[in-house]
C-alpha cells in the first residue's frame, strides 16, 4: 500500500497544475441522472423534445449502461462489448 511519502509528489503535481485547467463550457444534460456524479439534478427544468420514442435500435445484446449524447451522436454500449454510434435525431448508424 502506498505511503504518504510516495503519494506526495503526485499530489503536489496535481495542485500545481490545477490553475492551468480550463473549465469546460456547460452543455445541456446528456447523461442519465443529469451529471457524471448521478445526482439527478438537471440544469434546466425539462429536456426539450423528449415527449415520445423517436426511434429504436437493435443492439444485439442487452443494454445495461447509460447512453451518452455528444454533438448530435448518441453512443450506446451493449453487454456483448459493442459500442453503437447513432444519429440522435434519426437513429441512423454513424
Amino acid at each position: 500500500m502506498p505511503t504518504l511519502a510516495r503519494r506526495l509528489p503526485a499530489l503536489v503535481l496535481c495542485l500545481a497544475l490545477a490553475p492551468c485547467a480550463r473549465a469546460a463550457a456547460p452543455e445541456p444534460p446528456a447523461m442519465w441522472r443529469g451529471d457524471p456524479a448521478g445526482t439527478g439534478r438537471q440544469a434546466v427544468a425539462s429536456v426539450p423534445g423528449i415527449a415520445s420514442v423517436r426511434f429504436s435500435h437493435d443492439a444485439g445484446a442487452a443494454i445495461r449502461s447509460s447512453p451518452v449524447l455528444r454533438s448530435g451522436v448518441l453512443y450506446v454500449g451493449s453487454s456483448d462489448g459493442t459500442l453503437a454510434a447513432l444519429d440522435a435525431v434519426t437513429g441512423a448508424p454513424r
